[in-house]
């Protein structure tokens, strides 16, 4: 019989389960996105990719991203391979999802332009055929495009998934949502390599009140490492040592992982006493979807 502390683990995996992902409201706004981007650029298609598709997304919704590739004709558009192509296809699209033709106040993030709905945020990225398979897709930071195969991913994420009784995926959830609730600038696809390299090493899930804590521990040590996605090797983590500040934000989440692995001692020694005392305690690192009843 599961102890009430690994029982409240198994309710808030369910509690992070999106289960309506709308998607005629998803499909409506892609519609929406590729009809304006075809005004002034030869769309081949347009794809959801990431961990709306992965089903790795978390509730909240409207809290989360849904990813969009855009597939353009590489014969209209591959004199855009260069830095300087990277500026110029931003500055199209930019243009196209603001309906006007010069650059607008489009969000931009590193590979992607952000469109704010209620609902969701939906991140619109740029791609081209990668002739090797998978996709070229803008660094805007780094002003490079980059290889990536969203599908061969995908399937990787499943298999561990399957070999782990279907708990890989709800692994890689509840490790978003600490990341969230501690404000922690980590991004979603560098958490799925981690949760995919640690269990590509070897380790079980187990009970999820036992590997959460083995995971962020294992986690203090992997940060120390280049983390590469799995498809093409590249590099996803090097964002936490960009910036002119201080501390960098490799160093903000080596703090802060060593605060909740306080907590986490806290919250085992609590369990031997009184377990609504350690739900309390695992409720103050995973958010409110955490259930302490």
């Amino acid at each position: 019989m599961a102890t009430p502390v690994e029982a409240a683990f198994w309710t808030f995996a369910g509690n992070l389960e999106v289960l309506n992902k709308q998607p005629d409201l998803v499909a409506q706004r892609q519609r929406k996105v590729e009809k304006l981007l075809r005004r002034r650029l030869t769309v081949v298609r347009s794809l959801l990719i990431g961990s709306y598709v992965r089903n790795t997304i978390t509730r909240p919704m409207e809290e989360s991203d849904v990813d969009l590739l855009v597939l353009l004709d590489y014969s209209k558009h591959k004199r855009w391979l260069d830095g300087e192509g990277v500026e110029r296809v931003r500055e199209r699209f930019s243009g196209c999802l603001a309906g006007r033709r010069r650059p607008s106040t489009v969000p931009i993030g590193r590979h992607a332009l952000h469109l704010r709905f209620p609902e969701f945020r939906l991140d619109v990225m740029p791609a081209l055929a990668n002739p090797v398979g998978g996709y070229l897709v803008p660094d805007f930071v780094r002003r490079e495009w980059i290889p990536m195969h969203p599908a061969a991913f995908d399937e990787q994420i499943a298999r561990l998934d399957q070999q782990h009784d279907r708990r890989a995926i709800p692994l890689i959830r509840m490790l978003k949502a600490w990341n969230r609730t501690t404000r922690l600038p980590l991004r979603g696809f560098h958490l799925e390599c981690l949760v995919y390299r640690y269990l590509e090493e070897g380790w079980p899930i187990r009970e999820y009140s036992i590997t959460i804590p083995h995971l962020l521990k294992w986690l203090r040590s992997a940060l120390n490492r280049p983390v590469e996605e799995p498809i093409f090797g590249q590099i996803v983590d090097a964002y936490l040592d960009e910036g002119e500040g201080w501390p960098k934000p490799r160093q903000q989440v080596v703090t802060i992982l060593a605060e909740t692995m306080d907590q986490i001692e806290l919250a085992t020694r609590a369990a031997q006493a009184d377990w609504r005392d350690a739900l309390r305690i695992w409720k103050r690192l995973f958010g409110p979807l955490f259930p302490i009843r």
